[in-house]
């Protein structure tokens, strides 16, 4: 990707450069990015007419707060914080036993699955990963019998292990935030990450989970008791929501073509603009969003 947009007789490349923030007037326009040289420290002023955040939720959401606390001095907390729960349920399809294992195939994700609810939003995602090519040695060492045995039996029941890993979506609360620390090394302050999840979650996982098992006793799976996982929130890594998307007028929000408001050149084109946060999967969504606040600033039609 980075090949093809060096074609381009516009683009440039700044490797080992850290963008702190952007260098705003009084009326709030962005007259550069400011990054420094990881190579010997100095700053590099980028300067320009607009200016798009897509470094990632949690690193444009940083930008924003040093750019913020720069300007008017204050430490900015920034409310909505949203990332997806992560269930993995682990489960032996008996059919698959004894079967040959090709180690050298794509391991993830080669079947999706979704739960649909009366609301749309309530969604529940997943996608069924194998273990053709996971490290075995916890399996192995947690097998009541010798190693050799242990490898043993392993390879023989391999092709019928997975893990159903569910997705849950998340919506945005301000108990749920980020904020900044004062830093004074060369990539400015420290990103402070704080999240609740929602009261109604525990509901919705028990409920997920339990339609997950059955679905898999359906298709002929065991799925062994008190092996299910609920994973640390931050596991996903689908962060979003810090400078959502309104038609509403608020500050730290950006408009629906993705402007951040008080500051009408500078624009967000990755997931802290999300107002709401679906089970998964974002790829598609990040890049469409992406594609589409690209096409507005150029005047272009994204059809």
């Amino acid at each position: 990707t980075l090949a093809d947009c060096r074609r381009n007789d516009g683009f440039r490349y700044l490797p080992d450069h850290y963008v702190t923030h952007v260098d705003v007037d009084t009326g709030g326009i962005v007259a550069a990015a400011v990054a420094t040289d990881l190579r010997d420290g100095t700053a590099t002023r980028i300067e320009g007419d607009r200016f798009v955040l897509a470094a990632g939720a949690l690193n444009s959401t940083k930008i924003y707060l040093e750019t913020w606390h720069r300007r008017t001095g204050a430490f900015l907390r920034l409310g909505g914080l949203m990332d997806n729960r992560q269930i993995h349920v682990p489960f032996l399809s008996p059919a698959m036993i004894g079967r040959p294992v090709d180690t050298a195939s794509y391991q993830f994700h080669h079947l999706a699955f979704g739960i649909t609810r009366p609301r749309g939003r309530d969604y529940v995602h997943g996608q069924i990963t194998t273990l053709k090519a996971a490290a075995i040695h916890p399996i192995v060492a947690g097998m009541p019998v010798s190693t050799r045995l242990g490898i043993a039996l392993f390879k023989t029941v391999r092709a019928g292990l997975g893990v159903a890993n569910v997705n849950l979506h998340d919506e945005r609360r301000p108990d749920s935030h980020v904020s900044l620390q004062p830093g004074d090394g060369p990539t400015g302050g420290q990103l402070v990450v704080h999240y609740v999840s929602g009261e109604d979650e525990p509901r919705r996982r028990s409920r997920a989970v339990r339609q997950v098992k059955a679905g898999l006793r359906t298709l002929g799976c065991l799925v062994p008791p008190g092996m299910t996982r609920v994973l640390p929130m931050g596991t996903s890594a689908h962060y979003a929501g810090t400078l959502p998307m309104t038609t509403e007028e608020r500050p730290h929000t950006t408009t629906p073509e993705g402007a951040v408001r008080g500051f009408p050149n500078l624009f967000v084109a990755d997931g802290a603009g999300f107002p709401f946060l679906p089970a998964k999967n974002l790829t598609m969504t990040l890049m469409a969003n992406a594609a589409r606040i690209a096409a507005g600033l150029s005047g272009a039609s994204t059809r």
